[in-house]
């Protein structure tokens, strides 16, 4: 089965926080794939942590390096707009 995933989930991968071991069972799905934008929040989210002093920045680089190692199909974010743009009227 592939599931969808988002950067609330990679991110609990490498942070201890509410719900890290439910969303690191899913590592062990068959496939996994994520908006390709994904990879840009989790470094977003772990940069502000490192400047708020909430994590160490070597720490926020591996973590990065871990969630980036997984092996996660991206998905074209335009691909999947358009998508939902045309299911979207359909659903009215």
């Amino acid at each position: 089965m592939t599931l969808i995933i988002d950067a609330s989930v990679a991110l609990k991968w490498v942070l201890s926080e509410d719900g890290t071991d439910r969303a690191r069972s899913l590592l062990l799905s068959e496939a996994l794939e994520a908006p390709d934008l994904m990879w840009i929040e989790c470094a977003n989210v772990l940069w502000v942590k490192a400047r708020r002093g909430q994590i160490m920045a070597e720490d926020a680089r591996a973590a990065y390096a871990a969630i980036a190692a997984t092996p996660i199909r991206a998905l074209d974010v335009e691909t999947l707009v358009r998508d939902a743009l045309d299911i979207g009227p359909r659903c009215l």
